[in-house]
């Protein structure tokens, strides 16, 4: 009995796990509409997201939002950090250009050579991860990107990340309190 308990507790802090967040840009009325599924299968939240002067504002539910200030997107600010070991399994997306004119086709031309080096490098450097991007030219006037960003993760890496995050902060207040 045991030796089972053990062997589940190992299952558990290391099976895969992933999130899926598909993304929808709206480049005429500049809003990202969001979908945040667990597993491919179970949605835990979706809304919208857009920029109000210095703040990218995620609307998350009918009356709620939070603000987040631009700057912590900038680098070098330690938001990088969180995120370095989440390992993304699927990159897909599909940019939709409205109005074919020759402006729309040298958009897709650029798309095209984009695509070829996310593809290069990402086949350099984590060779399990699927790309797609995909360029659609319409005779509609609308123009937007629609994304799929799948990534992996397990609960170690959770842990590991709470537990750094808990002793900085607690180091951090050393140093405040006793100088």
């Amino acid at each position: 009995m045991f030796y089972a308990v053990i062997a589940f507790s190992v299952l558990i802090l290391t099976a895969p796990l992933s999130f899926k967040l598909r993304v929808f840009i709206s480049l005429e009325n500049k809003k990202a509409y969001y979908s945040l599924f667990f597993m491919n299968k179970l949605r835990l939240n979706s809304g919208y997201l857009h920029v109000n002067k210095k703040y990218l504002v995620v609307n998350y539910s009918d009356k709620k939002a939070i603000a987040v200030h631009l700057k912590t997107f900038l680098p070098g600010s330690g938001i990088e950090a969180d995120f370095i070991r989440l390992e993304p399994l699927a990159i897909c997306y599909s940019l939709i250009l409205g109005d074919s004119g020759e402006k729309n086709i040298a958009v897709a031309a650029v798309a095209n050579c984009f695509n070829s080096v996310i593809y290069s490098l990402l086949k350099a450097y984590k060779p399990y991860a699927v790309f797609r991007g995909d360029v659609i030219l319409t005779d509609f006037e609308r123009s937007a990107i629609f994304a799929e960003l799948t990534l992996g993760f397990c609960v170690l890496i959770l842990l590991e990340t709470a537990v750094v995050k808990l002793i900085g902060s607690i180091v951090d207040y050393a140093k405040r309190k006793f100088g």
